[in-house]
């Protein structure tokens, strides 16, 4: 999203339609998990984050996206302009998702619990 627009958080999933991507460089101290990383997801969006926290276990460097050292200018131009450009890098990356998307959505969860009862 730009960085002049503020999305509120009923209007997220819609407003991340019109991207191709996910930039969220924030290190604000109390986020842990940050929701809009699963709407980005969810919708198949690669996402660009800082290096905060539990980012990295969420966003894996080149399958699900990139995590980006905080306050570091050149490297987040660096690895946004090489990747964004790249169509190999950017469907590789949307495979990776929509795989992973798929492993968290409650469905699955829900037909893995089903089956792991029934044992």
């Amino acid at each position: 999203f730009p960085s002049h627009d503020i999305v509120s958080q009923n209007n997220i999933s819609q407003k991340l339609k019109n991207y191709d991507a996910l930039i969220f460089p924030s290190w604000y101290e109390g986020e842990c998990y940050p929701g809009v990383f699963v709407d980005a997801f969810y919708q198949n969006k690669p996402i660009f984050s800082s290096k905060w926290k539990q980012h990295h276990r969420i966003i894996e460097y080149s399958n699900t996206g990139w995590v980006v050292q905080k306050f570091n200018a050149r490297e987040w131009a660096f690895i946004i302009h090489k990747n964004i450009r790249s169509k190999e890098a950017m469907n590789k990356v949307k495979r990776n998702i929509f795989l992973y998307s798929k492993a968290i959505s409650p469905s699955f969860i829900f037909e893995e619990f089903i089956k792991a009862a029934e044992l």
